[in-house]
Formats: C-alpha cells, sequence, structure tokens
C-alpha cells in the first residue's frame, strides 16, 4: 500500500504567457513563474521569480506540463523544483497529478534528493496563480508485495 505525507503547498503566481507555436506534439507556450508563497508541515518559504512551465496544449484538449523553477525556505536553503504531469479539464475545472523531484543541497533538506513526489495542481480561482500540493509517497509494509490482492475502483483513494 501507497501512504502519502502532506508536505508543502506551493501558490504559484504566473506572469506573461509566451506562444512559441505549433510543435509536432501540439501547441508550445512558456509560461512565466513571478514568484510564489511555500507554506505546509514540513518546507515553507518562497517560490522565487526566473522559472517558467513550457506546456504544450495536445490536440485532445489536454495539456502537458514541464515547469522548472527555485523555492527558497525560511531558513535560507534554495531548492530546484522540476514539475511535470499532464492537466485535464474535468466539468470545467483544470486539474493535475504531476510527477516532482526536488534538488536540495547537502544538509537539512537532502533526503528530498531521493524521495518521491507527487503533486496536485489546480488553478487559483480570481489570480493568475495555481496551487500546487506537494505529497512525498512511501511503502507502508515492510513487504511491499505480500499484498497481491487486485484491486478496483475508488476504494484506495482517500
Amino acid at each position: 500500500m501507497i501512504h502519502t505525507r502532506h508536505l508543502t503547498s506551493l501558490d504559484v503566481e504566473i506572469g506573461v504567457t509566451h506562444d512559441v507555436g505549433p510543435l509536432p506534439g501540439g501547441f508550445r507556450r512558456v509560461i512565466e513563474i513571478v514568484g510564489g508563497v511555500m507554506s505546509g508541515p514540513v518546507l515553507n518559504g518562497i517560490v522565487l521569480a526566473g522559472g517558467a512551465d513550457w506546456n504544450t496544449e495536445r490536440a485532445d484538449g489536454r495539456s502537458d506540463v514541464w515547469a522548472r523553477y527555485t523555492l527558497r525556505t525560511d531558513g535560507g536553503v534554495t531548492l530546484g523544483i522540476v514539475n511535470a504531469g499532464t492537466v485535464e479539464i474535468h466539468e470545467g475545472v483544470a486539474r493535475a497529478v504531476t510527477a516532482i523531484r526536488i534538488e536540495a543541497p547537502v544538509g537539512a533538506y537532502d533526503w528530498l534528493n531521493d524521495a518521491v513526489l507527487i503533486g496536485t495542481l489546480a488553478p487559483i480561482e480570481g489570480r493568475q496563480a495555481v496551487r500546487i500540493g506537494v505529497f512525498q509517497a512511501t511503502a507502508g509494509a515492510s513487504d511491499p508485495f505480500a499484498d497481491t490482492t487486485p484491486t478496483t475502483g475508488d476504494q484506495d483513494r482517500p
């Protein structure tokens, strides 16, 4: 069984969108990341300006996101983040589950370099911003293959 632990939430402010144009996989846009706030039970600080999301709008209406930007903890530690996934529109609302990698220097946060991280992504209504939940996934049992019962449906969802 997989367990998740909420590490932080990022309110990421976005700026100018630059249309690159049509590519074989869809229409590419580069969306500037201009700042934001990081708050949660494990990580707190700010989102630094200077990153971007290389977003590709696909013919099926979904968008592939690949964002790289920088965080700074309240203690002054700088962390790099890469966030990638596919945004889907469900009942008129854009939502995504993403794969996150955090690059941390040696020290208090270097455990993040090996952590398996997943994210949730959704727009913040009334703002040029998105909220990203950051969760650490871990195996819950000492033997991750002990329960081989197939599962179906939503019974494993929190």
